[in-house]
């Protein structure tokens, strides 16, 4: 007989700070799918996602967050420190296509050298 305890199934992994991105768990080594940028605070912990778009991938600086959604849309979200979810909702730009995603992480992070190192599945 085996047992099955509701929300074994997801998972969690920081991006950076209070921001997270939480989904399905991978299988043996495979990324997290139906992955959601989620903030962390000391009230709600990780409720409601900040963005109501899944992500196929996440980067960060200290400065900013850049996500991809599952239709190529792009997102930069500037990190406020002492932020809450509120002001770290206000603080997500986009969506971008990848031209206006480029000039507008520029502007916000001062340099385009952010990478995606954080990969989901859909």
């Amino acid at each position: 007989m085996s047992a099955c305890f509701w929300g074994d199934e997801y998972a969690q992994e920081q991006i950076i700070g209070d921001y997270y991105a939480s989904g399905l768990k991978g299988s043996w080594g495979e990324p997290m799918s139906a992955a959601y940028l989620h903030f962390n605070d000391e009230e709600f912990g990780l409720a409601d996602a900040l963005l109501p778009e899944t992500l196929s991938a996440a980067g960060a600086s200290e400065r900013c967050i850049i996500l991809k959604g599952t239709h190529n849309e792009y997102y930069v979200a500037k990190i406020i420190p002492g932020a809450t979810r509120e002001v770290a909702r206000r603080n997500i730009f986009g969506p971008f296509n990848r031209q206006a995603f480029k000039q507008n992480l520029q502007t916000i992070n001062g340099d385009t050298l952010v990478s995606f190192t954080h990969r989901y599945t859909i």
